[in-house]
């Protein structure tokens, strides 16, 4: 779990690195850099259910980064 809170962490860092840039809006909408960041998370919360991590486990860090990252919409 604490590689999994690492990745969504990173995401999040990465959202406000290229929200905080001129990437967005010209290369790149802020809704989309915002959504792509949840469905990287989504699927390393998927995966780790493959793997053993039980969803009550790993379902409530992916709502707290969702959360998070959903703030960065403009």
């Amino acid at each position: 779990m604490n590689k999994v809170k690492a990745f969504f962490e990173s995401e999040l860092q990465n959202v406000e690195h290229v929200n905080n840039s001129d990437y967005c809006g010209k290369w790149i909408s802020h809704k989309d850099v915002v959504d792509n960041a949840i469905v990287r998370c989504l699927g390393v919360t998927m995966f780790v259910q493959t793997i053993g991590v039980s969803y009550e486990e790993v379902a409530p860090l992916y709502d707290e980064y969702k959360a998070k990252l959903e703030k960065y919409y403009k």
